[in-house]
């Protein structure tokens, strides 16, 4: 369970993988279009939030990938859900990945004005143009 040398990469048994581990897999099944492996390491997660709780610096990376899950799995609904549950229950603040990924998704569904929405909430967010 110690990837190095000091005490930063202990984590709880109760946790299957390393949150880092759990990110690298999510992604590499969303790169080979796995979305039913994809899915059930989500699942994983979302059941044992004990992952989200213990590597703060990690969270956001764990968030986008499961956003991007959501968003290649066309389900804009989840997304937005697992959006407002990352920013407002963990209260993780949302890098220019994670909107990318929501404006990506309403491109796609041709749904401008929510796009033009999130579009709107970058650039109040970051004082600049996606």
């Amino acid at each position: 369970q110690m990837l190095c040398n000091d005490d930063s990469n202990l984590w709880p048994k109760e946790l299957a993988f390393h949150p880092r581990t759990v990110t690298t897999v999510m992604k590499a099944c969303l790169d080979l279009r796995a979305f039913n492996q994809c899915r059930a390491v989500i699942d994983e997660v979302l059941d044992n939030e004990l992952a989200f709780k213990y590597d703060k610096q990690h969270q956001l990376r764990l968030w986008t990938t499961i956003l991007n899950y959501y968003a290649k799995s066309n389900n804009v609904d989840a997304m937005e859900a697992c959006y407002q549950k990352m920013t407002v229950e963990y209260r993780v603040k949302p890098d220019s990945a994670a909107f990318s990924i929501r404006m990506n998704a309403y491109a796609k569904k041709n749904d401008q004005q929510k796009f033009e929405s999130i579009f709107r909430e970058y650039i109040e967010t970051f004082d600049e143009y996606p």
